[in-house]
């Protein structure tokens, strides 16, 4: 045997390895490539989707509208200069003072536990847990990642609830703070039914 063979042999290796280690190298630049092109249409959707959010955001004169109630504004009256004939009360007698009334003192108003916030404080305000609800075309609210049906009156409140209700935009999204829960909730509007979304009847049985 001459060494012509050995060495074709070897060098047969080197170049098949060669050739292989390429193989390789490319098919691993594929896959980083397309993983990196995934990743980034994820994100430029997820950016698509919020910039929709915040160019269809209800006006937060309508909003505070449909939350607040109008107050009764109360009635000034005015004494009437032409009027003579008005009784003295403040005039000092000899009379004994007499006993003043007890007046009972009414009790406290309770602070509303619902405060409006902006998209950057739910974003950005790390000091209470965030949580996003859905308030379907049913008037069912649930929440968005388990469909769980949430009492109104314990996390957004009736005033947020007819807004969301009302707003006819399943863009709009509407941000309020629950003091008491200490949850910020993104209320959202869907224009199905809890059913039709879900595929549950509100009464907890599946459809066939």
């Amino acid at each position: 045997m001459s060494f012509k063979e050995p060495l074709c042999f070897l060098g047969g290796l080197i170049v098949g390895g060669a050739i292989g280690v390429l193989v390789m190298r490319r098919r691993c630049d594929e896959q980083v490539n397309q993983a990196y092109e995934e990743s980034r249409s994820y994100y430029n959707k997820k950016l698509a989707e919020v910039s929709a959010k915040n160019r269809n955001k209800p006006a937060p004169a309508e909003i505070v509208k449909s939350i607040v109630k109008d107050d009764t504004e109360p009635v000034v009256v005015q004494k009437n200069p032409e009027k003579t004939d008005y009784t003295a009360y403040s005039t000092i007698t000899k009379e004994d003072p007499v006993d003043p009334v007890p007046v009972e003192s009414k009790p406290e108003e309770t602070e509303e536990p619902f405060v409006l916030i902006s998209d950057e404080d739910y974003m950005y305000d790390h000091d209470y847990d965030k949580m996003t609800v859905v308030v379907y075309a049913d008037g069912t609210l649930a929440r968005d990642d388990d469909d769980d049906i949430l009492d109104v009156d314990e996390t957004i409140g009736a005033g947020v609830y007819n807004a969301a209700l009302n707003s006819g935009n399943p863009y709009d999204a509407i941000y309020v703070r629950n003091k008491d829960r200490q949850i910020d909730y993104e209320v959202v509007t869907n224009d199905k039914t809890y059913t039709e979304q879900t595929g549950v009847f509100l009464g907890g049985e599946a459809r066939d």
